[in-house]
């Protein structure tokens, strides 16, 4: 009986139907997280997975500092070693805390919809985001993904929570979640300029200065042991991580089409690129260059190439605006779309990129005229765009942005019914008209788009898991999957001549 008061008074709470969206995340999370467990090649890592995995498993063994500056953001493998260093090398720990933190993203999507729009657009940003599917797979991931989607969150929320109630204390934690961010993913980085500019907008001069110092010294806290260490074993000095130069040039360079082509030289694994672009470099310079050199040194030809060749430049970054914005999940560690055909839960998920992206680009073409109002959601669309397409194109490089992008699609949504609703057809056609020009963009053809290698990738791995369970004939017809989706892949043949033997 007293159960029942409670559940009753629960009930009636104006908390109650956030919690109740909460929940439901939650529940739909697990049942997925629950039901690709049963697959054994969720636990096959490779490529990135794999990297921060055995990173992770180095960490959680006691080897907390590296040989050099660090070359990936850190923060992901160090939290992966203090999970490993607790409860085992268990991944489904992992991605059960993966989607406990995404769960929570629920509430603070809810908080930034209300505090921006008005209620009905924080329930619909809710729904959006809970019936997502590309959501989930990346949640499923051992990548830093969702990670960096919590933070991206954590950290709007709170600058917004300033914005509307200033305090020493909210500023700060603002400045060290954008540190965690940053730690995440570096191209966050670039929001500080934009962020100090902002703060330097807000109270006297006095509050100004104050504000910017009290952030810095929030994102300091956070940033300055990295750096740090850095400097401690490479002797250089390293923000944050080493990598920025090298993806640039990825990005920009005479084969560039806008997706990830390692150089000639370079092996497409993060286990062996930092090596790989070393020895390249050292060649070039006839000694050992330090970390930051090697990434200014690749930084600067890719920035050549783009001042030399104009033309195919501006072409360049066409086809990777388009890539960004197309509705199709263009991945590289594991397909999304080979996981949707074994998963029932996320066939049915009505909500993707595809529906999002028009509602998201035709809602902040609408609110313009409130962009003061609405500055930081902005800034944070068009920099976390703009910051991407500065290098090159993967699907889970945009999901960092996707939960704003929501809440813009959210607030559409929200007007767009209320003009139906009250008969409103004139105020309806140039809202049709953004989403008409919106849905241009997202749904434009781009030739080459679907690659092949991951849904390859994908069925190798499949196939593998089933030849370590000596189903020989399950791993023969996978395999046989991989090799029509990328006949070239010599490590399937490989495999198959193990089985045959």
């Amino acid at each position: 009986m007293v159960i029942l008061l409670k559940i009753k008074k629960l009930a009636g709470s104006k908390y109650f139907p956030l919690l109740s969206l909460v929940f439901l995340a939650f529940i739909i999370k697990l049942a997925f997280l629950l039901e690709i467990n049963q697959y054994p090649f969720l636990d096959e890592l490779s490529l990135d997975p794999g990297f921060f995995d055995r990173w992770g498993m180095r960490i959680a063994g006691g080897k907390l500092l590296g040989k050099r500056a660090f070359f990936a953001a850190p923060l992901y493998p160090y939290l992966l070693g203090a999970v490993y260093a607790v409860f085992g090398h268990s991944l489904f720990i992992v991605r059960f805390f993966q989607i406990v933190l995404s769960s929570i993203n629920v509430i603070l999507i809810f908080y930034l919809g209300k505090g921006f729009f008005n209620q009905r657009t924080a329930c619909l940003a809710s729904l959006f985001y809970i019936f997502c599917g590309v959501f989930y797979f990346y949640e499923s991931l051992i990548l830093k993904t969702s990670l960096g989607v919590f933070f991206n969150l954590v950290f709007l929320v709170s600058l917004a929570s300033f914005q509307e109630k200033p305090s020493g204390g909210k500023i700060f934690f603002a400045g060290f979640t954008l540190g965690l961010a940053a730690a995440i993913r570096g191209n966050v980085l670039l929001l500080l300029p934009f962020l100090y500019f902002y703060l330097c907008c807000l109270g006297d001069r006095k509050k100004r200065l104050r504000n910017c110092l009290i952030f810095s010294a929030g994102f300091a806290l956070v940033l300055s042991p990295i750096t740090l260490h850095n400097f401690v074993v490479s002797e250089d000095l390293v923000l944050v991580n080493s990598n920025a130069g090298v993806n640039f040039y990825i990005g920009n360079n005479p084969r560039a089409d806008g997706t990830f082509k390692s150089p000639p030289g370079i092996r497409a694994n993060m286990e062996y690129e930092e090596a790989d672009y070393l020895k390249l470099t050292s060649e070039w310079l006839g000694r050992e260059p330090k970390p930051s050199e090697v990434s200014r040194i690749w930084f600067q030809r890719g920035l050549d190439f783009l001042v030399k060749n104009p033309g195919q430049a501006v072409k360049l970054y066409l086809r990777k605006v388009l890539l960004f914005w197309n509705r199709m999940e263009l991945s590289d560690n594991q397909d999304y779309y080979f996981y949707r055909s074994l998963s029932k839960i996320l066939k049915i998920m009505p909500s993707g990129f595809g529906l999002v992206a028009p509602l998201g680009l035709a809602g902040m073409l609408i609110h313009l005229k409130r962009w003061r109002s609405l500055f930081l959601l902005y800034l944070f669309v068009v920099v976390y765009f703009l910051s991407t397409i500065l290098f090159f194109i993967f699907a889970r490089y945009r999901l960092g942005m996707l939960p704003f992008l929501i809440i813009f699609a959210a607030a559409f949504s929200d007007i767009l019914w209320q003009n139906f609703c009250e008969n409103r057809l004139k105020q309806l056609l140039p809202k049709a008209g953004a989403l008409a020009m919106a849905a241009m963009l997202v749904f434009w053809p781009i030739p080459g788009m679907k690659s092949t290698h991951t849904l390859a990738l994908s069925y190798n791995k499949y196939g593998h898991s089933f030849y370590k369970a000596k189903k020989y004939q399950q791993a023969i017809n996978y395999y046989n999957k991989a090799l029509e989706y990328f006949p070239g892949y010599v490590d399937v043949y490989n495999r198959l001549g193990i089985v045959y033997l």
